[in-house]
């Protein structure tokens, strides 16, 4: 596992599938957070904590994940000190209710005539 510090507020966490090997766990389980992926992840932040200073005491992470073709995966992880700022960043990747209430195969809700009457 190499640390490496990108700034103050990131750093980039290469492991290598011997270092997943190392640890039992499968690429998968880094995705779904299993209980070993967690620990791998609180081991690479105490790491950076050691070598870098990089404290999270609270604050949110946010963590992407490149796979490379040389059996490796890099983490970048950053600390997020405004969280809101996620939502204006990330809103561009999802539809907003206008654009799903315009789609023409939306589901609605079936009107049921004469339900008044129960």
């Amino acid at each position: 596992m190499k640390i490496e510090k990108v700034n103050d507020n990131q750093i980039r966490c290469t492991l290598t599938s011997e270092d997943l090997a190392d640890r039992h766990i499968k690429l998968s389980e880094l995705a779904y957070g299993s209980d070993k992926a967690k620990n791998l992840f609180r081991d690479m932040i105490e790491q950076a904590n050691d070598e870098f200073g990089f404290e999270t005491n609270d604050i949110p992470l946010m963590v992407e994940a490149i796979p490379l073709p040389s059996e490796e995966i890099v983490l970048i992880i950053t600390k997020v000190e405004y969280p809101e700022e996620l939502d204006t960043r990330f809103s561009k990747f999802s539809e907003s209710d206008e654009d799903f209430d315009a789609m023409p195969d939306a589901k609605q809700a079936p009107v049921i005539k004469g339900a008044d009457d129960i």
